[in-house]
């Protein structure tokens, strides 16, 4: 890797912040008397990796806050060795892995708290460019944590790293999604608020930390570790007991590991009434024209739903591959067009087809269900199915994102095409459908499904990232509540 290549993984960024005084101050503590690279850089590991305890929770931390709190999550404790290892002239950047988020922790979680983790979760660990070659290092666990558990918990074995080779958690490679790195800068996942990053389950799932840190080297096995966590808890943090036994415990909810599948599976089966509202409408022709489909072309619909812009696609004569991982969406889109070629498949895993395969790809009101990472990931693979020349369109919910706003608008635009009687008619004709909309909305964006949606200039950043060209600038569409974007490979 050339001087150029490595700058990157030098430079401060918002939240790597090696320049502020506290994290100067530890650095001549911690490298002093050390010259070698090296040496260093395993200093600095063991320093973060033991002083820093781990929790789970927030990762929006600066690396100079991390030091003040003492505490940090696997993304708070990398970006601080990060930071330091850059501040010593030491290029440093990011590992990201998605693992399978009840598994890939391993056994020693109790039950209560597993059943809140959710199906895929981001670890973050560090690199180290040393001796001319990149070295994975992860200080996530600290010393205290890890030895009063590895016996419980092979993945907990501690971590030790003598800047040669690889030093990464004890994880199964089943449970390893993906890995990405290493990346210079993730500023943009750290910006992002975690959507369980608060609340009283982080609360009790740290002093599980703390009491696995203090107290798990006592048991004999790991169905013990529960019944001495509740011991624990009601002699050192009883209101918490209490509330973890009448919030998390008695109320469990087995029927929510399926909640996805059903809430999706109810809210295309209303979806199609997006289709009568005016600004959806719009927002279709504005894709049409950004997308300028021809007859002949192979296009493929990334997270199709009900076929509403797959079938408006297909009538430019193009042809059409939607995928989407919605068994009910496909089945309400085939009794719409028979003859539709579909796929069911995640959009989190690799697309099934070949390099350089589509004439266009289009994604719309679908990036905002999948995490900044996973966002990321699809439009490279986007880029990568896609034909030299090809173009994409983008247009997904954004922050400003408002179901009343989208409603009110269809109101003003149908009175003035329809007239207030036929307005009233058709709303009072789809008002079940419409009403059950805004719920599902509602549920999206503050419920248990939670997802966040885009930030103004997100897409185009993707789109950067994928190494598309021609990026056009980001419109505001659907009653200002989405946006759009096209590009060039």
């Amino acid at each position: 890797m050339t001087e150029n290549n490595l700058a990157e993984y030098l430079q401060e960024t918002e939240y790597c912040n090696f320049n502020d005084s506290s994290i100067m101050s530890l650095s001549l503590h911690v490298t002093s008397g050390l010259t070698a690279e090296q040496e260093k850089a395993v200093a600095i590991f063991n320093w973060v990796r033991d002083n820093i305890e781990y929790r789970v929770g927030l990762w929006q931390r600066r690396a100079s806050q991390t030091i003040q709190e003492k505490k940090g999550t696997c993304t708070n404790k990398a970006n601080l060795v990060v930071a330091l290892l850059r501040l010593n002239n030491i290029p440093a950047g990011y590992g990201v892995l998605r693992t399978k988020g009840q598994d890939y922790i391993g056994p020693v979680v109790i039950p209560v708290l597993r059943r809140r983790i959710g199906d895929v979760s981001t670890h973050v660990y560090a690199f180290a460019y040393l001796d001319r070659r990149w070295i994975k290092c992860d200080p996530s666990a600290d010393y205290k944590l890890s030895i009063n558990t590895s016996n419980l918990n092979p993945q907990s074995r501690l971590v030790e790293w003598d800047g040669r080779n690889d030093a990464v958690e004890n994880l199964d490679p089943s449970h390893i999604l993906s890995e990405k790195g290493p990346i210079a800068n993730i500023d943009h996942m750290m910006r992002k608020k975690a959507k369980n990053g608060r609340g009283i389950v982080i609360r009790i799932a740290n002093l599980y930390i703390e009491f696995l840190r203090d107290k798990a080297a006592s048991a004999k096995n790991v169905d013990e570790l529960e019944t001495l966590f509740y011991d624990w808890l009601i002699k050192e943090k009883c209101r918490y007991f209490l509330v973890m036994y009448f919030k998390l415990v008695t109320k469990r909810k087995d029927k929510a590991i399926n909640f996805r599948d059903r809430f999706w599976a109810k809210y295309m089966k209303v979806y199609d009434v997006m289709n009568k509202a005016v600004p959806y409408k719009e927002m279709v022709e504005q894709v049409m024209q950004a997308g300028r489909f021809e007859r002949g072309q192979l296009v493929l619909d990334a997270g199709s739903g009900t076929g509403i812009i797959s079938i408006a696609i297909k009538n430019s004569e193009a042809q059409v591959i939607s995928v989407d991982n919605s068994k009910t969406a496909m089945t309400i889109h085939k009794s719409k067009d028979c003859e539709a070629e579909q796929i069911i498949a995640d959009l989190r895993q690799r697309l099934p087809f070949p390099n350089d395969h589509f004439d266009r790809v289009v994604c719309v009101l679908t990036l905002h269900v999948l995490s900044p990472y996973d966002r990321e990931t699809i439009v490279g693979e986007f880029h990568r199915v896609l034909k030299p020349d090809g173009r994409i369109v983008l247009a997904n919910p954004s922050v400003k994102f408002s179901s009343f706003r989208i409603f009110f608008k269809h109101v003003q635009d149908s009175i003035k095409l329809l007239g207030i009687g036929r307005s009233i008619y058709e709303i009072a004709l789809f008002l079940v459908p419409i009403t059950r909309m805004f719920y599902y909305n509602f549920i999206l964006e503050f419920g248990r499904q939670s997802y966040k949606y885009l930030e103004f200039d997100e897409q185009k950043r993707y789109l950067e990232t994928a190494g598309f060209s021609m990026i056009s600038e980001t419109k505001e569409i659907y009653a200002h509540s989405a946006i759009l974007n096209w590009a060039i490979k």
